[in-house]
């Protein structure tokens, strides 16, 4: 599952400007980075979560799909951290070898495994209520240097290509019964690898060429309407601001 996929532009925060929007989830990654408490992180992460399927208005199936990939590589790295070996307390023994759980470990992966999901939440909350050319615009007003801009945006696009282009070529590929033997598989998929990266060069090329045609330079620039806000618009978002750092105050008084 993609996000440009379920990206809806008609969102209910479309009528904001970006730096409004950014009142929503720039102080819950904040906190969510310098907070110590599992329990603040799977709070925050519910929150983005309901966020995201009301104001998004997405399906929980399509919102639980986008979770399949990132889950897997964290739940492995907090097995590893927690795992033991020699384990003084063990659940299995391979030769000679305990192997257990640590309670350190099963501290860290827990604190790991919440603060993870959290931070993965909010990047998707950004991503799903943000286009990159407002991100980029976002960024250019934060006085972040133009070629970590550009970076950022010519990364995306570049990605974006390969994926077009990927399903493309197998789509044309499966029209044409390419992957109808297992022992055409191997083959069709390297062929389809070395395709993809050669035609997507080919199309940053042209980009480039596109550009410097028409005179832009090396800046990527992009027209935004502009968004005034007013005071009303603030209280949501500094409103729940407030409320997590109440929050996470309290975690932090009471050591949960």
């Amino acid at each position: 599952m993609w996000i440009t996929e379920i990206y809806k532009h008609d969102h209910r925060l479309q009528q904001l400007s970006p730096a409004v929007r950014a009142l929503y989830w720039a102080p819950a990654m904040v906190l969510a980075l310098v907070s110590s408490s599992v329990y603040f992180d799977w709070a925050m992460f519910a929150l983005v979560n309901l966020s995201l399927l009301g104001v998004i208005r997405i399906g929980l199936s399509k919102l639980t799909r986008l979770y399949r990939i990132p889950v897997a590589f964290i739940l492995l790295g907090c097995f590893v951290i927690a795992v033991e070996i020699p384990a003084q307390k063990a659940f299995t023994t391979i030769g000679q070898l305990p192997i257990g759980f640590s309670t350190g470990g099963l501290q860290l992966a827990s604190l790991l495994l919440s603060r993870s999901l959290a931070l993965i939440g909010i990047l998707y909350f950004i991503l799903l209520t943000n286009t990159i050319s407002e991100l980029a615009e976002l960024m250019r007003k934060c006085r972040i240097p133009a070629l970590f801009i550009d970076l950022f945006v010519i990364t995306f696009k570049f990605i974006e290509n390969l994926r077009q282009t990927s399903f493309e070529m197998y789509r044309a590929q499966r029209c044409r019964l390419g992957y109808s033997g297992n022992g055409k598989r191997i083959p069709l998929f390297a062929s389809l690898m070395a395709a993809v990266f050669q035609k997507s060069m080919q199309n940053a090329k042209q980009l480039e060429t596109a550009m410097q045609a028409r005179c832009a330079g090396e800046n990527y620039c992009f027209l935004q309407e502009e968004r005034q806000f007013t005071l009303p618009q603030l209280y949501l978002p500094v409103g729940l601001a407030s409320l997590s750092v109440a929050f996470l105050l309290i975690c932090c008084n009471y050591g949960w």
